[in-house]
Protein backbone atom coordinates (compact mmCIF):
# COMPACT_ATOMS: atom_id res chain seq x y z
CA UNK A 1 0.00 0.00 0.00
CA UNK A 2 1.12 3.22 -0.68
CA UNK A 3 2.14 5.74 1.09
CA UNK A 4 -0.61 8.38 -0.07
CA UNK A 5 -3.59 5.84 -0.29
CA UNK A 6 -6.16 6.52 2.41
CA UNK A 7 -8.16 4.12 4.55
CA UNK A 8 -11.83 4.34 4.61
CA UNK A 9 -14.16 2.05 5.75
CA UNK A 10 -17.28 2.59 3.28
CA UNK A 11 -20.50 0.54 4.26
CA UNK A 12 -23.73 0.44 2.28
CA UNK A 13 -25.79 0.94 5.28
CA UNK A 14 -24.81 4.65 5.74
CA UNK A 15 -28.30 5.40 3.45
CA UNK A 16 -30.06 2.86 5.05
CA UNK A 17 -29.98 4.79 8.10
CA UNK A 18 -30.57 8.34 6.63
CA UNK A 19 -33.81 6.46 4.77
CA UNK A 20 -34.56 5.55 8.58
CA UNK A 21 -34.24 9.21 10.35
CA UNK A 22 -36.13 10.77 7.54
CA UNK A 23 -38.92 8.14 7.63
CA UNK A 24 -39.18 8.90 11.48
CA UNK A 25 -39.14 12.53 10.19
CA UNK A 26 -41.55 12.54 8.12
CA UNK A 27 -44.20 10.17 10.30
CA UNK A 28 -44.02 7.44 8.11
CA UNK A 29 -42.41 4.95 10.72
CA UNK A 30 -45.84 6.02 12.97
CA UNK A 31 -48.41 5.67 10.14
CA UNK A 32 -46.93 2.45 9.33
CA UNK A 33 -47.37 1.56 13.23
CA UNK A 34 -51.27 2.23 12.71
CA UNK A 35 -52.21 0.42 9.82
CA UNK A 36 -54.71 -2.77 10.64
CA UNK A 37 -52.80 -5.84 10.15
CA UNK A 38 -54.94 -8.90 10.75
CA UNK A 39 -52.68 -11.26 12.62
CA UNK A 40 -51.97 -13.46 15.27
CA UNK A 41 -49.84 -11.78 17.67
CA UNK A 42 -47.77 -13.38 20.25
CA UNK A 43 -44.53 -11.54 21.58
CA UNK A 44 -44.23 -8.47 19.08
CA UNK A 45 -46.66 -6.97 17.60
CA UNK A 46 -47.24 -7.30 13.64
CA UNK A 47 -46.22 -3.98 12.92
CA UNK A 48 -43.09 -4.79 14.33
CA UNK A 49 -41.89 -7.31 12.26
CA UNK A 50 -42.60 -4.63 8.89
Amino acid sequence: MSANATLSNHTEHALLVLLGEYAQHVGLIQALMEVPLHQNTYIHSPQTKV
